[in-house]
């Protein structure tokens, strides 16, 4: 039986915007992890989308340690470098205090104070974004050179990178991918800007983004990279009950309900949570219920979660596949992970053999292994060691992929 009471301070559904506050669950193992990180080294965060990631940067923004000064900002959608330099004079002329500082600088030059004014009312803006500004190395170094200046940490939050490394390949060149990312390591190394750290995040793997530019896995090994995985069993088990609680107001809820949810969601994603917990509710209302069963839970989840009314809770996770890899490989990647999906669990042996079969150029063990290399960083699957086998990452993300994508023409 699930009695009923109401606790306004427990998490509430947040399924299309950012959590934050109350609505944000635990995460702050990883988040003093990479805080104490950042004391020695730049970290790159990487997570499958909707796992937390832009949360956990959010709430380091709001919540600086170690007189941290943050400044965030979202690249995904940039297609230049002087994109990422208006991105980042944007967000420092929104605080005040440190326009002040920059304007005092003894490193600024005229031209970099012109433009600070012309910030105002976005001239400089349109300016860099329509690449009519001289060299973005020249302003961004300036930029970067003053604020060495500044006696304080500085921390600089900028998500998305691997999606902006693509998006600039995609609307410009290689080159000019492989131009930034050799600025980008630069001042990340420059023992003048010490007092600066960099915390990038990234939803796909950096690796595949870096070999679409044919860049050198070098141009990242200066980063500290922490993987954000999904929550552990109990973290997963508490969250589901603090959102019962809070948008079901029960007051206890039996074990039994709680093992259901996880056991069908397999990893505890918290999104993948939300959206299970949040449907098994709406079913129960539309049944006239007021207990959630095991039946419920299962309708909800065959019904609504993995029904054409959710289908765009998952569509990205086939969309991108066309956008992040070329023709040949997106339809390998394609077939390897409906085989997947059917299997349950395959090994890699069964795997090579059907990259054999689908390869039209060369085919080899190493060019297999990079493929699933890239499938796993890009978080669709993981391998198991022990069993020399891959299974999809989460139950949803496979049920879902056997419901819409199981058919592949040959």
């Amino acid at each position: 039986m699930l009695n009923h009471a109401n606790d306004k301070e427990g998490p509430s559904f947040v399924i299309g915007n950012i959590p934050k506050g109350r609505n944000m669950w635990d995460r702050d193992i990883e988040i003093d992890n990479i805080w104490k990180t950042l004391e020695n080294d730049n970290v790159l965060l990487t997570a499958c989308r909707r796992f937390g990631k832009t949360s956990i940067m959010n709430k380091m923004k709001e919540n600086p340690q170690d007189d941290f000064v943050c400044f965030m900002f979202n690249v995904q959608s940039m297609e230049s470098p002087h994109d990422f330099t208006a991105a980042l004079f944007e967000e420092i002329c929104d605080d005040g205090k440190f326009v002040s500082f920059i304007k005092k600088a003894k490193n600024i030059t005229q031209e970099f104070l012109n433009r600070l004014e012309k910030l105002k009312i976005s001239v400089v803006d349109i300016e860099l974004r329509e690449n009519k500004s001289p060299d973005w190395r020249d302003m961004t170094n300036n930029f970067v050179n003053v604020l060495s200046e500044y006696n304080g940490k500085i921390l600089f939050l900028a998500d998305e990178l691997p999606e902006f490394i693509l998006n600039i390949a995609k609307h410009h060149s290689k080159d000019m991918a492989n131009d930034f990312l050799n600025w980008f390591r630069t001042v990340r190394q420059s023992s003048k800007l010490s007092n600066i750290r960099w915390l990038v995040g990234g939803s796909i793997g950096i690796e595949h983004a870096i070999k679409r530019v044919d860049a050198k896995v070098h141009i990242i090994n200066d980063f500290t990279i922490v993987v954000l995985k999904p929550f552990s069993i109990k973290v997963g088990r508490d969250y589901i009950t603090a959102l019962l609680k809070k948008e079901g107001n029960f007051i206890t809820i039996p074990a039994t309900i709680i093992d259901k949810i996880m056991t069908t969601i397999g990893a505890p994603v918290p999104y993948f949570i939300q959206i299970l917990t949040k449907e098994s509710l709406n079913a129960m209302n539309d049944a006239g219920k007021t207990t959630l069963t095991d039946e419920i839970i299962e309708e909800a989840y065959h019904k609504y979660v993995l029904g054409p009314s959710s289908k765009t809770y998952f569509q990205h996770y086939y969309d991108r596949l066309s956008e992040y890899y070329d023709p040949n490989d997106e339809n390998i990647v394609k077939r390897i992970l409906a085989e997947t999906a059917r299997k349950g669990i395959i090994s890699r042996t069964e795997l090579f053999k059907l990259y054999k079969m689908i390869e039209v150029r060369h085919p080899s063990e190493t060019r297999s292994n990079d493929i699933m290399s890239d499938i796993q960083n890009d978080f669709y699957v993981e391998y198991d060691h022990k069993t020399d086998s891959y299974n999809f990452l989460t139950n949803i993300l496979k049920d879902w992929w056997l419901r819409y994508h199981n058919i592949i023409e040959e």
